[in-house]
């Protein structure tokens, strides 16, 4: 009976950490499709005084990246940026393209484990954003304190581990990349993510639990 138990929460818990990454790699996939975040980056940090680049060219440099990341082209094909920056990209790419395959796979498992457990537990649906939403917001108050401690130390971390080799080493005198996209910008981004992930981890919660009530 303990048994049973200890595998209903096993299987809501990593439900929920499961809807929790498929939250961010949408929000990330809808972060990178739109302008938004490339708006904001121009708006807040002096870019052009950075690069001496024009405002147009920032722009049509921004557009190339966006575009890139969805299409079949396996390099960038920007003349500002060096071979180092271009293969960089590539990495970044297929990082990229793996978080989206991970979040449609994380999609089935996520549908096969909550039929389970709602057949098998009668468990209410809604249960699983309500433990998502809790761990969410842990994560966010680890990350929010390990940040205050220190960002950078984070961002390397983040690169030491997700690239197998030292082209993310730019420097930021003589790179356009870094020059466009300062680790501040890295810093705005993540915070957004994972906030606009935990809003939907909040709605999903939201609308599940309305529906269950009236059920």
């Amino acid at each position: 009976m303990s048994l049973n138990i200890s595998l209903k929460y096993i299987l809501l818990i990593l439900s929920s950490l499961l809807f929790i990454f498929i939250s961010i790699s949408g929000m990330l996939f809808s972060l990178l499709k739109f302008e938004y975040i490339y708006q904001y980056n121009l708006s807040i940090y002096p870019i052009e005084e950075r690069t001496s680049l024009s405002i147009e060219k920032i722009k049509n440099t921004n557009i190339q990246i966006k575009d890139y990341f969805f299409s079949d082209e396996e390099f960038l094909d920007i003349e500002i940026f060096n071979d180092k920056e271009i293969h960089h990209m590539k990495d970044v790419k297929e990082i990229i393209n793996n978080l989206f395959l991970f979040g449609k796979i994380s999609s089935l498992v996520l549908a096969l484990i909550t039929y389970f457990i709602i057949y098998n537990y009668k468990l209410h649906f809604y249960l699983i954003f309500k433990y998502s939403s809790i761990i969410f917001i842990i994560l966010i108050l680890l990350f929010s304190l390990l940040s205050l401690i220190s960002f950078n130390q984070i961002f390397i971390l983040f690169h030491e581990i997700a690239f197998r080799n030292d082209l993310w080493l730019l420097n930021i005198n003589e790179d356009y990349l870094l020059m466009m996209f300062p680790e501040s910008f890295f810093r705005d981004s993540a915070i957004f993510l994972l906030l606009s992930s935990l809003f939907v981890n909040f709605v999903m919660f939201y609308i599940t639990k309305s529906l269950s009530n009236k059920i």
